[in-house]
Order: C-alpha cells, then sequence, then structure tokens
C-alpha cells in the first residue's frame, strides 16, 4: 500500500519524530489559561488545586487559577502501544534486539512474545532518553487539539511531572458493600458510606 505522508525508512521516521520535536511546543486555544481552563471565567481565588465551586445555580470544576475547567480528557495516553507477534513473526520486516537499549520493548501477554513499536521508534530516533521526547509532542498536540486532561488509564505520572491536568484511576476497595453489577458497588447498602470512609 502507498499514501502521500507514508514513512519510507528509518531515516526519514527519525527525521520527521526530530522534527516534530524541534517545533515550537504548541499551546492551548486563545482564552485557554496554562491548565487549560477558561481565562474569562474566574469563579474564585486561585488555590493551586482543582476543586469545585458553587455559583448559586451549578457545580463547576475549577482549575487551580481559580478558572472554570471543563475537563476534556482522552484515556491511554501512554507509551505503551504494544502488538503480540505469536504467530506473526514471519510476516514482520524488524524486530528490535532483545538485549541493550531495546529490550525494554519487548514484553509478554500471555504465552506472546509482544513488541512497543511506538516506543522502539521513540529509541531510534532519541535514544534511550526518549520519554521527554514522546511526553512533548502528546502532550502538545493535546494542547493544539483542545484536550485538557490526561484521561483514566493513562501515564498520569508523566502528565503530573509536565504541569498537565490529570486523572488517576481508583480501584475501590469496598469488601462489606455488595456488587450490583460487575464491579458496580449497591450504594444504597448501609455498609457502603463506611466502606468509602474507609477506602
Amino acid at each position: 500500500h502507498d499514501w502521500p505522508t507514508k514513512t519510507r525508512s528509518v531515516a526519514a521516521l527519525n527525521a520527521r519524530l526530530r522534527a516534530a520535536n524541534a517545533t515550537p511546543e504548541p499551546a492551548f486555544p486563545t482564552g485557554w489559561n496554562r491548565w487549560g481552563g477558561c481565562q474569562t471565567m474566574p469563579l474564585r481565588p486561585a488555590t493551586g488545586f482543582f476543586g469545585t465551586h458553587h455559583d448559586g445555580r451549578r457545580w463547576w470544576l475549577v482549575d487551580p487559577d481559580g478558572c472554570a475547567f471543563w475537563s476534556t480528557g482522552m484515556d491511554c495516553v501512554s507509551a505503551n502501544i504494544t502488538c503480540p507477534i505469536g504467530g506473526l513473526e514471519k510476516a514482520l520486516s524488524w524486530q528490535p534486539p532483545r538485549t541493550g537499549a531495546f529490550a525494554q520493548v519487548w514484553s509478554k501477554y500471555y504465552d506472546s512474545d509482544v513488541i512497543n513499536y511506538l516506543k522502539a521508534n521513540y529509541i531510534r530516533a532519541f535514544g534511550q532518553d526518549w520519554l521527554p521526547a514522546w511526553t512533548r509532542q502528546t502532550l502538545g498536540f493535546m494542547r493544539q487539539t483542545g484536550l485538557n486532561t490526561v484521561a483514566n488509564w493513562s501515564d498520569w505520572q508523566v502528565a503530573s511531572q509536565a504541569g498537565f491536568p490529570y486523572v488517576r484511576p481508583l480501584n475501590e476497595r469496598l469488601p462489606h458493600c455488595p456488587r450490583v453489577f460487575r464491579d458496580f458497588p449497591d450504594v444504597f447498602h448501609p455498609s457502603f458510606a463506611a466502606d468509602c470512609a474507609a477506602y
């Protein structure tokens, strides 16, 4: 198959990733502050923390600068894009070496070997110190497209270090509260409030 923007070589791949990393980092759209909040809607004094505010009619999310914050996020923001290769080995034109710089791209999924080609490509372009480039490009793309939250099942530690809004997954432990469907608890059960408080 062929298409106009196809990357045709490792050299072209490296050049494309390095060029993307050399451009000015995209910002949020005009009128948004550094958190992705609405600069024209200050709701309370800055506290340095995300929170909530009730304006007498409705509840708002508020960013650390005190501005209204509409969280628009994307799940699974991570450099962990993997490909199980069991049974496909002969179809692959390149498999990273299993040792050295590329050892970190290999894992297992049940009995199948797995390769993280995204990480391998960043290692090709930036070496062992590839994560800052991936972070800069990924969060820059999110800002440019109006996404202001690294949402659930993501690499929230990377977002935190970059000062980018994020959510953390909570693996609740409600030992006394029965489930009504899969992992959803019976929120009307007498033990629900106590379990939540303990958690």
